[in-house]
């Protein structure tokens, strides 16, 4: 992979769910003034990208957070961030699947509540998990044709909705207050996330060490733009944009119709589709790699007899990926999601500053250590702005990861005495 194939990669992993549904959300928070908040959110990503940007120049090896944490502070944090990583992954996951639910029921109402949403999720989960027990294989060509459906319906709505907007609709009488102001760039950070992802299989690119800093900065600047004029054209067309359940697709209805409507909404169920795809790919090889080294219990790297695929770590992903989804919201499993990937955010930043004591980075950061802290400072900052409710999975989750890291290192200890 090249640096446009990484920038395409980077940008794909960006924008991503959140755009289908968090406008009406951010919009009922900052109201005329909420395209701001992307273009604010996107200058605290900044600097956690350049921060991935300068920690990824270093190494051309694949594992991204995992790797970084593991050579700056050892064994345990390693585990725990590669653990941070999965939990992420598995929040986003059920994130989606609720996401799937809310615009499926664009074009089947009953399937949004109920059994009937219960009886979809079920079909999903164990269907995509079934195909992948058996081994399943996606090509790039299907990669390509997602990203194409998840981006056109956005470009397209930008393009045509920037004519359709009112001035009037778009003009800030009174500023947002600060917590609601925060609120918005912490809910935001689902968005923006996702960038990380290129830094895990960036061993696999030509000269990972300049192109994967430049992928990095060219797709935050890319998907900025595009979630800036989304909302723009979002709070300049429809006033009642706060109170819509599916905030896109009412866009696009009120523009071009029941066509613009359905075009949207077909666009979230590709996009989310395909998600569930390669999530279910990737996720459970999280937990069979850590069990291949010995940093889970050994029953994680079980695999199938007949189609050699990580047949525990798929089940386990599965069912956790279900309760998630059936017995929290979108926007709850999105703030669980960023509050775990503001923790490992914060160590690959603190991982910076334990490099640059050892050497110099081919893509070095100005202003010395002043963007690193800033990151980790905006990252605690925004997680003053959590609830309860969504420190407690990730919370929870950090212990028993804990619990079960122990479990095997005494175990390994045993056998080895």
């Amino acid at each position: 992979m090249g640096q446009w194939d990484l920038t395409a990669l980077t940008v794909n992993g960006i924008i991503g769910s959140g755009i289908f549904l968090l406008p009406a959300t951010i919009a009922g928070l900052m109201g005329p003034a909420s395209p701001y908040a992307y273009l604010l959110c996107a200058l605290v990503t900044l600097t956690f990208i350049l921060s991935f940007a300068e920690v990824s120049s270093r190494f051309t090896s694949a594992g991204g957070p995992y790797l970084y944490a593991y050579e700056a502070y050892g064994s345990f944090v390693g585990f725990e961030v590669g653990w941070l990583t999965y939990l992420t992954r598995l929040a986003s996951v059920a994130a989606n699947h609720n996401l799937f639910i809310i615009y499926l029921g664009y074009f089947i109402p009953s399937a949004s509540s109920g059994v009937a949403r219960s009886a979809i999720l079920v079909l999903l989960i164990v269907g995509f998990a079934v195909v992948n027990l058996r081994g399943a294989k996606y090509g790039a060509w299907m990669v390509d044709v997602i990203t194409i459906a998840k981006l056109l319906p956005l470009v397209f709505l930008i393009l045509v909705g920037i004519f359709f907007t009112q001035g009037k609709n778009l003009t800030v009488t009174a500023l947002p207050s600060l917590s609601d102001s925060m609120r918005s760039i912490f809910l935001l950070s689902f968005a923006f996330g996702g960038f990380e992802a290129v830094t895990i299989p960036s061993g696999e690119s030509i000269d990972p060490r300049r192109h994967v800093p430049k992928a990095l900065i060219s797709a935050l600047f890319i998907s900025a733009g595009i979630y800036f004029f989304i909302q723009l054209v979002s709070v300049g067309v429809l006033q009642t944009l706060a109170s819509q359940e599916r905030p896109i697709t009412a866009v696009a209805s009120a523009i071009m119709g029941s066509f613009g409507g359905h075009l949207v909404a077909f666009g979230a169920l590709v996009s989310t589709f395909g998600y569930f795809g390669g999530a279910i790919l990737s996720v459970p090889r999280l937990t069979f790699a850590l069990g291949e080294k010995k940093q889970l219990p050994n029953v994680f790297a079980h695999v199938h007899p007949k189609f050699q695929t990580p047949d525990v770590s798929i089940l386990v992903y599965s069912l956790l990926a279900f309760l998630l989804a059936v017995f929290s919201s979108f926007i709850t499993l999105a703030a669980i999601s960023v509050v775990s990937r503001l923790l490992y955010y914060m160590t690959t930043c603190g991982s910076l500053l334990v490099f640059r004591k050892n050497s110099r980075a081919p893509f070095a950061l100005p202003l010395g250590p002043i963007i690193p802290v800033l990151g980790i400072g905006f990252a605690v900052f925004l997680l003053s702005y959590t609830k309860l409710e969504e420190v407690y999975f990730t919370l929870g989750g950090i212990a028993l990861g804990s619990i079960l890291y122990f479990i095997v290192k005494r175990d390994d200890a045993k056998d080895t005495a």
